[in-house]
């Protein structure tokens, strides 16, 4: 279920930019779910067909079966026989539709307002074309609603043809996914599954594209992360290991990461408390002393400017301090 919903985000998470990738994850997508019951019910999959299917060719086949539909109304509402430009385009996301018609073009020729003529060309097509679903107008365009099953059978097409949404022929192009690649020094989690899920998703819709697609992880144990996990078991793990503690491997280095950070902060704050005691009155100090003391506190010395660096040491050699 889990892999499911994540394969279904991804695929409306792509938006319209890439027509074959839709194909591709929603390929993977039909062979885990059925058409008729799917995994995530009806409405999904018809949210799924309309982005699949929307772009491009499904807009050119709607705009000639409606075109057809449109030229039909002009007669039998209007009886205007003129021939007339009709144009269609996507309906915008805030309004309810896939497809519109653009009714600016008639009003000169039917001495209509655009808004009555989407008004009775909408009520023409709803009633008249089995397409035609719903609609609504908004100034100059009618926004018309196609019905569901236009978009499960275009679905269902796409579910009986086993080469839909892989590319004729091979890119030529070599490409490299990484995933998950866990970080060595905590325990693995559910995230790291997500991190799978979508990796292998990935992989598998750059090869229906044609590339060849080399899937690899680093599993990356150098560096300070996992350093901390070294230094912290060899000062305090006393030779403790996943047989002797009972833990996960990746807990047990987790565990000394943890301890790591507790230390140091302990460390620390052992010597900032040092430092404070050392830390000479503030009692007989100029305003300026006292400035570039407190300056010295929070950056360090090398960041202060020279006029700070020579109260410093004024005040270090005053006090017979070491301050620096």
């Amino acid at each position: 279920m889990l892999t499911m919903r994540c394969l279904y985000m991804i695929i409306l998470g792509f938006g319209h930019k890439n027509n074959r990738i839709y194909k591709a994850l929603i390929v993977v997508y039909l062979k885990f779910s059925t058409v008729k019951e799917g995994i995530f019910g009806d409405n999904c999959l018809l949210s799924l067909s309309k982005n699949v299917f929307l772009p491009k060719k499904s807009m050119q086949q709607l705009s000639s079966l409606l075109e057809k539909e449109v030229k039909r109304a002009l007669q039998e509402v209007f009886n205007c026989e003129d021939k007339l430009n009709i144009t269609f385009q996507e309906t915008r996301k805030e309004f309810e539709g896939e497809i519109t018609l653009v009714t600016f073009p008639f009003t000169k020729a039917l001495k209509s307002k655009p808004e009555e003529i989407g008004e009775k060309i909408g009520s023409f097509l709803k009633q008249q074309c089995h397409l035609v679903s719903g609609y609504n107008v908004v100034k100059g365009f009618l926004n018309i609603v196609i019905d569901d099953e236009f978009w499960l059978e275009h679905l269902n097409e796409a579910n009986s043809n086993q080469l839909f949404g892989y590319a004729k022929q091979a890119s030529g192009k070599s490409i490299m996914v990484e995933f998950s690649s866990p970080n060595t020094n905590k325990p693995l989690h559910l995230g790291h599954l997500r991190n799978n899920f979508l990796g292998y998703s990935v992989s598998q819709i750059l090869k229906a594209n044609g590339h060849e697609v080399r899937n690899v992880q680093i599993i990356n144990d150098r560096g300070i992360h996992i350093c901390k996990s070294m230094l912290a078991w060899q000062l305090f793990g006393e030779n403790e290991t996943p047989e002797s503690s009972g833990l996960k491997g990746d807990k047990l280095v987790g565990k000394y990461y943890v301890l790591y950070d507790k230390k140091y902060r302990a460390a620390k704050d052992e010597l900032i408390a040092a430092w404070e005691k050392e830390t000479p009155s503030l009692e007989g100090l100029t305003a300026d002393e006292t400035e570039a003391l407190g300056k010295l506190k929070s950056v360090g010395f090398k960041e202060l400017n020279e006029k700070d660096q020579a109260l410093v040491v004024r005040v270090s050699d005053k006090n017979n301090k070491f301050l620096i």
